[in-house]
């Protein structure tokens, strides 16, 4: 591992912070929808680490939470909000070089007989394990997989095309990738100076384990096995051709790594979702989740916007005088407005279910906080339909629900 691995866990990182914020927000809301399918549920962490953050010297009980404790918590939740009766789950979580902290760390918290399994060779070897034991189990299990890896290298499109040949009921994938870090790791292989300031001295995200020496002509093909394409060769050309900006080159990485997803994994929905954690106008990180459902699409879309003024508070995004939204730099590589957008998403598509516009809507064009102001813009001044069941109020007032809930649907049409 690289040199950071020693102190890796003493203190969580700002970005660590906003990213298990996330996992924990879609968890909560998504794990008992999956219970609901009567399949047994696998939660399976790639890179599970130590399960709290804190040195030797800090007592247990003020040490933070990690991913995996973070998970058996959000499971434990929805078991208990769950009308299913004993739903069948497992935890399993890879890590070769903590897996005997983590063993301690779920022992000493308040999930020591929860159903877990710790897998302490690395990723992506263990993975072939995980295989392996859902294949003897005879079961057609659910699984989410959530990849924070050490470094963006040991992301191998190989490994995905693995877990997809699985037999499973469904999947979904939760993916740290650090775009602006193979950005950098690609311009190093061809000796490409990073005009950006910003990006080339980027210190907010450190990789535990960095791809090193690399001069070394082997990246190139290491780091088409992230990609799984050579086609990111193209887009860093354009870049030292001063044809694109960095910023424009890390949005282009990001595209493709998503068409990867749906494309070759043949996922319906993926979204790419930029995470910033400064006044900056632009994204550190991306977060990429790939599902083949509108329910969890919808789910992590409407978390993500839900979430927007907590993301502000905790991580000093806001300063005096207002802050550009956290996805407005998303709005910014557009040419048309939001309102261009969710028309032209609507052209030709008849009446969408709630979910069916907020999935596609998220997948085909971008995460934005300022959707449903403009969906109730749209409607009052005519150009979108919102027919809602039910329609109205026990007091006979009609309902000017935005998003769909338990009860409370919607149906959204263009009026062309």
């Amino acid at each position: 591992m690289g040199k950071t691995t020693e102190d890796f866990f003493k203190k969580k990182k700002d970005w660590s912070i906003a990213k298990d914020d996330l996992l924990r927000s879609y968890l909560n809301a998504y794990m008992a929808k999956l219970f609901h399918t009567h399949k047994p549920t696998i939660y399976l962490d790639c890179f599970a680490g130590a399960g709290k953050f804190g040195s030797g010297c800090v007592p247990y009980q003020e040490k933070v939470d990690g991913s995996p404790l973070i998970a058996l918590d959000a499971i434990r939740n929805a078991v208990k909000s769950t009308k299913i009766y004993n739903p069948v789950y497992l935890a399993c979580f890879i890590e070769p070089e903590y897996y005997k902290e983590l063993e301690t760390n779920i022992r000493l918290s308040q999930h020591p007989n929860d159903k877990y399994k710790i897998y302490s060779g690395s990723y992506p070897g263990e993975i072939k394990a995980v295989i392996s034991d859902i294949e003897k189990s005879g079961d057609i299990p659910n699984l989410f997989c959530y990849l924070d890896p050490f470094g963006v290298k040991y992301l191998k499109f190989e490994t995905f095309k693995q877990i997809r040949r699985c037999k499973l009921n469904s999947i979904e994938l939760l993916i740290n990738f650090n775009s602006f870090g193979f950005l950098r790791y690609a311009c190093g292989v061809w000796k490409i100076r990073i005009k950006e300031i910003e990006i080339d001295k980027a210190e907010e995200m450190n990789e535990r384990d960095p791809l090193m020496n690399i001069e070394n002509g082997d990246c190139l093909a290491r780091l088409d096995d992230v990609m799984g394409t050579s086609e990111w060769r193209r887009i860093i050309e354009d870049y030292r051709r001063d044809k694109i900006t960095g910023y424009e080159a890390e949005s282009g990485l990001a595209a493709l790594y998503k068409r990867q997803l749906k494309q070759v994994l043949d996922f319906k929905y993926v979204l790419s979702i930029p995470i910033r954690l400064n006044e900056s106008s632009h994204p550190k990180y991306r977060m990429v989740y790939a599902t083949n459902h509108e329910d969890g699409a919808t789910i992590m879309g409407n978390v993500m916007r839900g979430r927007q003024d907590y993301l502000y508070e905790q991580y000093s995004m806001m300063k005096s005088g207002g802050c550009r939204g956290l996805f407005e730099r998303e709005d910014l590589l557009v040419r048309s407005s939001v309102e261009e957008n969710v028309i032209d998403f609507l052209k030709g598509k008849g009446e969408l279910s709630g979910n069916e516009f907020f999935a596609g809507f998220y997948d085909e064009k971008f995460l934005t906080a300022k959707l449903l102001k403009v969906m109730k813009k749209l409607e009052e001044c005519n150009r979108i339909t919102i027919r809602r069941d039910p329609e109205t109020k026990d007091n006979g007032k009609p309902f000017r629900f935005y998003t769909e809930a338990q009860g409370k649907h919607l149906y959204i049409r263009l009026n062309e």
